[in-house]
């Protein structure tokens, strides 16, 4: 989990150096698609821990 924080962690500072490296320049379509793909990893990343939790809380009914 040490990881996987450590990653984000640098993933969200390369982000925003990006951002404020490209945000007075003339190829804003890069800064947009970069925004865009960073937003669909995210989603995807909560949605995949959100499905984890479900399938890991589930009751699970004895056999008889």
């Amino acid at each position: 989990m040490i990881y996987i924080a450590v990653g984000l962690l640098i993933a969200h500072v390369v982000l925003i150096a990006i951002g404020f490296g490209l945000r007075n320049s003339e190829e804003q379509w890069v800064l947009g698609l970069m925004f865009g793909g960073y937003c669909f990893a995210i989603l995807g990343s909560v949605t995949a821990i959100w499905v984890h939790y479900k399938k890991s809380t589930r009751r699970v009914e004895p056999s008889c």
